[in-house]
C-alpha cells in the first residue's frame, strides 16, 4: 500500500456523488450518452485505480472543525483565484447542445471527475515515487496530454490546463484533501461558462 498524500473528506464524497447524479440526469434526460463518456471514464478510472493501486479511497479528518474549514477555504480561494487570472486566456468548452443548466452541471461533472483522476489517483501515485516539485509539475504534464483531445494543438489553452492543474496540484498537495482542488476547479468551471 502506498502513502497517500491527497485524501478524501466528506466534502470531496459529498461533491463525488453529485457528480454521479449529475452523470445521471445528463445521460438520461440531456444528450448522447457519448457526450458524458470522457468525464465518467476519468471517474470511474480515478476510483478503481485508486483502489487497486493505492489501497482504496483514503479519507482525512473531519472538516467539521473550525482549523479545517479555514485551511479548506484559504487553498480553495488562493486556487481559486489564481486560475480566474489565468482564466481570461481560455474559455472552458462545453458541449454546444446543452442547456446553461445542464452546461453548468456537465462542468461540475469534469471537476470533480478531473480531480478525482489527477489529484486522487494520478498525483498521490507520483508523490509516493518522486518529490513534491516533480510530481506536482508531472501530474500536470499528463492531464495537459489528455487535453490535447480537447484543445488540439492550441498551445495558449495547453498552457492554461498544465498552469491550472499546478495550482490545483500544489493545492491538493498543500492541503493534503481532495475537496480543495475539487472546489477550486468546480468554481473555475462555473465561472468560465456564466
Amino acid at each position: 500500500m502506498w502513502n497517500v498524500t491527497v485524501k478524501h473528506d466528506s466534502l470531496s464524497k459529498m461533491l463525488t456523488l453529485l457528480a454521479v447524479v449529475f452523470t445521471v440526469y445528463l445521460s438520461t434526460f440531456q444528450l448522447d450518452t457519448w457526450v458524458i463518456m470522457y468525464p465518467v471514464i476519468l471517474l470511474t478510472t480515478g476510483v478503481v485505480m485508486q483502489q487497486l493501486t493505492l489501497g482504496g479511497l483514503s479519507e482525512t479528518d473531519s472538516i467539521h472543525t473550525a482549523a479545517t474549514q479555514k485551511q479548506i477555504l484559504f487553498y480553495t480561494a488562493v486556487s481559486t483565484l489564481a486560475l480566474t487570472l489565468a482564466s481570461f486566456a481560455v474559455r472552458v468548452l462545453v458541449p454546444a447542445s446543452l442547456d446553461v443548466a445542464a452546461g453548468a452541471m456537465f462542468v461540475c461533472l469534469m471537476a470533480v471527475a478531473e480531480t478525482v483522476f489527477f489529484q486522487g489517483f494520478i498525483l498521490n501515485f507520483l508523490l509516493a515515487r518522486f518529490p513534491s516539485s516533480v510530481a506536482i509539475v508531472a501530474c500536470s504534464v499528463v492531464s495537459g496530454a489528455l487535453h490535447l483531445a480537447r484543445y488540439g494543438s492550441d498551445l495558449s489553452s495547453l498552457s492554461y490546463v498544465m498552469a491550472g492543474f499546478v495550482v490545483l496540484n500544489w493545492a491538493a498537495w498543500k492541503s493534503g484533501r481532495m475537496s480543495v482542488p475539487m472546489l477550486a476547479h468546480l468554481l473555475n468551471n462555473l465561472m468560465s461558462v456564466m
